[in-house]
């Protein structure tokens, strides 16, 4: 099935695992947050599919637009169906525009374009793509579309599962949508609705759901996470539970995993003089990050299940299934057992109730070490996982057949770290010189590696200026760090500047006792989020992080300093949230040390857990935004 309302197509496994690849409802609907899309609505969605008893389908689907604006009309102007030649064929019935006084003005042949393959930015290539293109005449403020699109899917990516999923979008008005599954009396199918009507009945030798539902069009909160899961959607499958999913996945996977002797041998000699588990697991690692480079190219099955090995080592590329078969098949040659496991790396931290299409990343589980491995994240050293991999549902397939669901590891805040030491000189005329250490670990490390590897050895001086007037301020300066490894998930950043406006009026105002080069990301306040909305409707991430700032600044002996802030300790053991702050003022000198951390369980806060957060967040949010005081005695 290939229907997806919200227009999510998947980059990863599959385009990358999510079979619902089209009905893009308009060429800008993707990056539409509620304010661009509420140009338009859509007026009415019907899909109808029939599925057969070896799992293949017929479907139609129509979709009907209207315009609200001029830039609405622009909006819808454009519709786009995307899907697989090696699965689906599908073509357009009928197309037109419906004038405001009703008349209907068909598209006419040549506006009803199809492209063969896809290419990304990214570099994925995905040559059996096929897109149907179709350009509305005559369409202003008040005009409707219409477009109906016919199918079959002729073949499962796996065996035995026909399985979709439609959430209804956030950021368009829904009049109505309206979905009829026909499916043959006997065979077990799951179907489940959160939100919509779901209704079931006979008719003759099939069985029927209708699924109807609409929506109102609204802003999603900033940093909102489990969004699909959070709208109104309904799902069918014809697996049981995700159990089954991976048992197919698994038989589909072992295919591909065949020990040869090249295999075995390359194996011997990466392993080499490895007597541990731990040892032989890390050398394989890191020479499959050396030596085979991500680039994702589908053809066949390829979305779901990867080249064959001798495919993979000729051409020392592959996308995540096949860098982790290439993985598993070397450890397994060393007699190490591994296997795949399936997750998500969007920003989902909930399984949908049913094994629809959901994942859309594949990487390896060692059970003697109880530990998950990315091998295509290049940039992130052994032992760790990406912070899109982390505190996630997996499905981890054994190849006995006894596949199961666990959750990856989450962070600890006192591994994902940065500790900050500021000092700082202020002048008369309020310029200052700065000299800035920064030391960070686990996420934060390779966050910050991420920055500085973009920096050639002859830029660091002019990116630096950049970052200094980023941040409202004038100034020059130097930077120094370690080389960047991705080896170890430690990274540390030396800064020495001279800052031209540090005070905005030298002669009197306020200032942090700690001032902060802002948009270098590594202070406290700059990690803690938006707490300002009385209310959300989504879940919100909250990583567990620590940062640690300590600071010396040292004024010319012509300012007096009337206030400092106080010392403070807030926290919550229920909420794992602690933050302590010390400032001493020495007579034209403030001196001191803050430190903050949170280390719940989880990577994602629902609603209520924001709620119940908010109020410690913010008088936290209070200490750190209190002001020095400073005035030059001169002036009194």
């Amino acid at each position: 099935m290939q229907f997806n309302i919200s227009n999510r197509i998947s980059q990863g496994l599959i385009f990358c695992f999510d079979t619902i690849l089209a009905c893009l409802i308009g060429a800008s609907i993707a990056h539409a947050q509620g304010l661009q899309a509420a140009h338009y609505k859509i007026v009415r969605l019907e899909l109808k599919v029939n599925v057969h008893q070896d799992l293949t389908n017929e479907w139609e689907q129509t979709l009907e637009h209207e315009a609200l604006s001029d830039v609405g009309a622009v909006n819808i102007g454009k519709y786009f169906y995307q899907y697989s030649q090696g699965y689906q064929v599908a073509e357009i019935t009928e197309a037109y525009t419906i004038k405001a006084d009703g008349r209907k003005i068909p598209v006419q042949a040549d506006a009803i374009q199809r492209q063969l393959g896809v290419t990304t930015e990214s570099g994925v290539s995905w040559p059996e793509a096929s897109i149907l293109q179709v350009t509305f005449p005559d369409l202003q403020k008040g005009d409707r579309t219409l477009v109906t699109v016919k199918g079959r899917d002729f073949k499962n990516f796996l065996p035995g599962w026909i399985a979709f999923h439609d959430t209804l979008p956030h950021n368009v008005d829904v009049d109505q949508y309206h979905a009829r599954l026909e499916i043959p009396q006997g065979m077990d199918f799951q179907v489940q609705g959160q939100g919509m009507a779901v209704q079931s009945h006979q008719s003759g030798q099939k069985k029927v759901w209708e699924i109807q539902g609409t929506s109102k069009a609204h802003l999603l909160d900033a940093g909102a996470v489990n969004i699909q899961n959070s709208n109104p959607r309904w799902m069918f499958s014809s697996f049981s539970d995700w159990e089954q999913l991976g048992r197919s996945f698994g038989q589909a996977f072992a295919s591909r995993l065949t020990l040869n002797e090249d295999i075995r041998k390359l194996a011997h000699e990466i392993i080499q003089g490895e007597e541990t588990t731990e040892g032989k697991a890390r050398k394989i690692h890191a020479w499959l990050r050396r030596n085979v480079r991500y680039v994702a190219v589908y053809l066949g099955t390829g979305g779901w299940v990867p080249h064959e090995l001798d495919w993979i080592l000729k051409n020392r590329y592959g996308d995540c299934k096949d860098q982790s078969l290439l993985m598993i098949a070397l450890l397994q040659s060393a007699g190490i057992n591994a296997t795949p496991a399936l997750l998500r790396t969007q920003a989902d931290y909930e399984l949908p109730e049913l094994p629809v299409p959901w994942f859309d990343h594949c990487i390896v589980f060692i059970p003697e070490l109880k530990r998950f491995v990315d091998p295509a994240a290049s940039a992130i050293a052994w032992g760790a996982l990406p912070m899109e991999n982390s505190d996630k549902p997996v499905l981890v397939v054994d190849f006995d057949g006894k596949s199961r669901l666990d959750r990856t590891p989450s962070f600890r805040s006192e591994e994902n770290r940065i500790e900050v030491h500021g000092k700082w000189q202020i002048h008369t005329d309020g310029s200052a010189d700065l000299k800035l250490d920064i030391e960070a670990r686990g996420h934060s490390a390779v966050g910050l590696q991420n920055q500085l590897r973009q920096i050639p050895d002859n830029m660091r001086e002019a990116a630096l200026n950049r970052w200094i007037t980023d941040g409202g301020l004038r100034g020059t300066g130097q930077m120094s760090f370690a080389p960047v490894s991705p080896e170890t998930q430690r990274q540390d950043l030396h800064i020495t500047a001279k800052i031209q406006n540090l005070l905005p009026d030298p002669e009197a105002g306020a200032i942090l006792p700690h001032p902060m080069l802002s948009n270098l990301g590594v202070y406290i306040i700059s990690n803690i989020g938006n707490i300002n909305p009385d209310a959300r409707r989504y879940a919100i991430e909250c990583i567990p992080f620590s940062v640690r700032e300590e600071f010396s600044v040292q004024y010319s002996k012509d300012f007096e300093l009337l206030r400092v802030p106080k010392s403070v300790q807030i926290s919550s053991d229920a909420l794992a949230i602690r933050f302590e702050q010390h400032v001493v003022k020495n007579k034209n000198s403030v001196e001191g040390w803050r430190e903050y951390s949170q280390s719940q369980a989880h990577h994602s806060c629902s609603p209520q857990q924001y709620l119940e957060r908010q109020p410690v967040l913010s008088r936290i949010l209070h200490s750190l935004r209190s002001n020095v005081l400073y005035v030059q005695s001169s002036s009194r």
